[in-house]
């Protein structure tokens, strides 16, 4: 029985641990550096996240009277992020990337099969290449 106490007491002192270190130490830490980077808008260098690219492109559109709508499927994998949908019938495919990043192959392939079909599809990777795509609008 004295066995079983020093179990549970032991248990329940790595639990508070746990939850001391989770609360405490590690998280608070971790959280504050990632808002505080998720809240740059504009960065000197000219480097975007995919997230900010993605936000100044939505409302663009919505701006100028179209949608910009996500696109998700579990089964296709590799598909644009955005369909772009403008007044008039246009309709526009767009992979968003952050500054530096490239398409991976199954994205690549996808982006090659859907413009081998007629469709218009843009990979935006700057401030720079979203500006240029809005001024396609």
């Amino acid at each position: 029985m004295d066995n079983m106490d020093n179990k549970k007491s032991i248990q329940g002192k790595n639990k508070e641990g746990i939850r001391g270190k989770r609360n405490s130490n590690i998280y608070p830490s971790i959280y504050s550096k990632r808002y505080a980077r998720a809240r740059v808008v504009h960065c000197p260098r000219s480097i975007f996240s995919e997230k900010v690219l993605e936000r100044k492109l939505r409302d663009e559109v919505v701006r100028r009277g179209g949608l910009a709508v996500k696109l998700y499927s579990a089964y296709n994998t590799g598909m644009p992020d955005r369909m772009v949908l403008m007044p008039g019938g246009r309709v526009w495919f767009v992979e968003l990337k952050s500054t530096g990043r490239k398409p991976t192959p199954l994205q690549r392939m996808t982006i090659d099969r859907w413009r081998g079909l007629g469709f218009d599809v843009s990979v935006v990777d700057s401030q720079q290449t979203l500006d240029d795509f809005i001024g396609r609008l």
